[in-house]
């Protein structure tokens, strides 16, 4: 191996073992030590992470809306459409994974169910909705978004 790569690992090493992720996986290890491996612990971390980013997303532009309400805010608007959907999706995902670990049958049929009421399936025409933002960013000659 390459001394130098070795060295740099090393030294970011410390960083690394203190992500957010990995601060989260080891929070609920001490709160819900029968969870599951490190592996699952990870998973419930990443999904801790989207739906705080989701709520953070989601206030932000609330409060943009209520701070300028005459501010034309159709792309901040499609923008938070756009993450809300796909982390809902991400966590939708990650919940089904974790779910299909640890059940089958029809005890996994029912909580697959139940899943689905919690994270609705939010149909937006995200391609659509895309190439409108592209088509701002380009007219308003690069990002303008605080």
């Amino acid at each position: 191996m390459n001394p130098k790569v070795d060295s740099r690992r090393k030294r970011f090493a410390p960083m690394l073992e203190k992500s957010l992720r990995n601060a989260l996986a080891y929070r609920i290890h001490q709160d819900f030590p029968r969870l599951g491996g490190e592996r699952i612990r990870q998973l419930c971390a990443d999904m801790i992470i989207d739906v705080f980013a989701m709520e953070s997303v989601t206030a932000r532009v609330q409060e943009q809306l209520r701070l300028r309400p005459d501010d034309d805010a159709a792309a901040e608007l499609d923008m938070c459409y756009i993450f809300v959907a796909s982390a809902n999706q991400r966590v939708a995902g990650l919940a089904s994974r974790l779910l299909a670990n640890e059940s089958d049958g029809e005890e996994l049929a029912r909580h697959l169910a139940t899943l689905h009421e919690f994270t609705p399936f939010i149909p937006i025409r995200t391609i659509d909705t895309k190439a409108r933002l592209a088509k701002r960013l380009v007219a308003d000659q690069g990002w303008r978004f605080s």
